[in-house]
């Protein structure tokens, strides 16, 4: 699948003014990566991050807090971005300055 064409030079914008990028996703990591390989995005993303660890779905609270503890990031340096329609999983793009 591939990417809107303003993905990868908005991911370029981010990274460009100290933004580091990850990405973060109910799905597991192997189809995450797999996605955003076949995307020509995974190079873009600093971080690829699942819930594998936690093992809970988001929105739950612990899942952030896992894809927070990966990256070594604390909430306050953090946003989130999501993308997602509803019923797909959710997307995210977790961004650490």
């Amino acid at each position: 699948m591939q990417g809107y064409a303003d993905v990868a030079p908005g991911l370029d914008a981010l990274a460009a003014n100290g933004w580091r990028l990850v990405a973060f996703s109910n799905s597991p990591l192997a189809g995450l990566s797999a996605q955003l390989q076949g995307a020509a995005l995974f190079d873009k993303y600093d971080a690829v991050v699942s819930v594998e660890g936690p093992r809970v779905y988001k929105p739950a609270r612990v899942t952030y807090e896992h894809a927070l503890s990966e990256v070594g990031a604390a909430p306050s340096d953090s946003i989130m971005v999501a993308c997602h329609g509803a019923p797909q999983p959710n997307e995210s793009l977790v961004t650490v300055r």
